[in-house]
């Protein structure tokens, strides 16, 4: 790297080809989830654990900030009810994309980002018995087809929008100015503060009972934004506010959010 940014070595973007360029990985992990609840009719608990399989291609020329290049993604989730409150499965698909908009007198950095993610969850059944309805084989919502928080629809709470499927799209311009005037104060020199980069962003998605591109493209929820990031001590860090017609969310993070 020189001055924060990828001089030598980057890892793919130049042509789309899993045998020649980028890296494919797979990710297979456990974990165990426990949730408490109280509320006005008592105390809920919930545990979950099972297993995940990913696998992934990465086509990006730097992961930690890409410039060009593609991701792609597939992952499954499966709690098989092992001593858990239910069992349950959930597919998600990843697809990333970055365009290198070159540099100009003012921009030592220019990149147009995209994301797109879906989720479904087979396993998700509504149910009725004698306490009422409920949703038979439903995923803890941190690990299920939810929306809402540090990655996606950044103007809501974190996991504001749960259901059966999910649909999402991103886009951002990153930008990263010639001049770096925090690089450059003396009470922030310990940091090594070699960019800031601007971000306006724009979002949509939504959720619903069905995997269908009628239900999921219908009333999507629209968000705009406006991110501040910086590279100190070689992580890029985040602080993007964003608003939507009936919310707003401020959220500081690590890394970009795709």
């Amino acid at each position: 790297m020189k001055n924060g940014l990828l001089s030598d070595g980057k890892t793919g973007g130049d042509v789309w080809n899993p045998l020649t360029s980028g890296r494919t990985n797979f990710e297979l992990s456990i974990f165990n989830r426990h949730r408490t609840i109280i509320n006005d009719s008592g105390t809920n608990v919930g545990d979950s654990n099972g297993t995940m399989f990913a696998l992934e291609y990465d086509n990006r020329d730097f992961f930690a900030n890409p410039t060009k290049g593609s991701l792609q993604k597939i992952t499954f989730k499966k709690d098989f009810g092992y001593k858990s409150t239910d069992n349950w499965s959930v597919v998600q698909l990843d697809l990333r994309k970055y365009y290198d908009l070159g540099r100009s007198k003012r921009l030592r950095q220019s990149v147009l980002a995209l994301d797109y993610w879906t989720s479904y969850t087979p396993s998700w059944e509504p149910r009725v018995n004698g306490l009422g309805p409920f949703i038979d084989g439903r995923p803890p919502n941190e690990l299920g087809s939810t929306l809402g928080g540090f990655y996606r629809l950044r103007a809501y709470p974190v996991n504001r929008f749960s259901d059966k499927a999910a649909v999402y799209y991103s886009a951002e311009y990153r930008m990263i100015p010639e001049w770096n005037p925090l690089g450059s104060m003396k009470l922030l020199k310990p940091l090594n503060i070699d960019w800031w980069m601007f971000v306006p962003f724009v979002e949509l998605g939504r959720v619903a009972p069905h995997w269908s591109v009628s239900d999921l493209h219908t009333d999507m929820r629209k968000v705009a934004g406006l991110g501040l990031r910086i590279m100190a001590q070689k992580a890029v860090f985040r602080l993007d506010t964003a608003v939507s017609e009936d919310a707003w969310s401020m959220y500081a993070m690590v890394g970009h959010p795709f």
